[in-house]
C-alpha cells in the first residue's frame, strides 16, 4: 500500500518511460541509417527518418542529429563517396524526411 501512495516512485516511473522508448528508437534509427549507407535503398532512409522524428519528439536535443546527418550527406556528395547517389535520390530523401520533420516541429 505504501508503494501506491509514494510520490517518489511515481515521479521516477514517469521519468523513465520516455527514456526506454527513446533508447529503442535511437537503436532503430542507427540500424536503419547504417543499412541505408550499406544498400543505398531509400526505404531504409525512410524508416531511419521515421524513427529519428519520433526520437526528436520525445527528446528534442536529438534534433542535433539532423545537423550531423545533413552534413554527412553534403560531405559524401561533395567528395563523390556516395556510390549511386544522384540528385534524384537526394530529392527523394529530402521528400521522405520532410513530413516527419514538419510533424515534429
Amino acid at each position: 500500500m505504501g508503494y501506491l501512495l509514494s510520490t517518489y516512485t511515481t515521479i521516477w516511473v514517469l521519468w523513465l518511460l520516455p527514456e526506454r522508448l527513446a533508447t529503442s528508437l535511437l537503436i532503430f534509427f542507427v540500424f536503419g541509417y547504417v543499412r541505408y549507407q550499406q544498400t543505398q535503398k531509400l526505404s531504409w532512409l525512410f524508416w531511419a527518418s521515421f524513427y529519428l522524428a519520433w526520437l526528436t519528439a520525445l527528446k528534442p536535443y536529438f534534433a542535433l542529429l539532423y545537423l550531423v546527418i545533413g552534413l554527412g550527406f553534403i560531405w559524401q556528395t561533395s567528395l563523390g563517396l556516395a556510390g549511386s547517389y544522384t540528385k534524384n535520390n537526394a530529392d527523394s530523401a529530402c521528400t521522405a524526411d520532410t513530413p516527419y520533420t514538419l510533424g515534429v516541429a
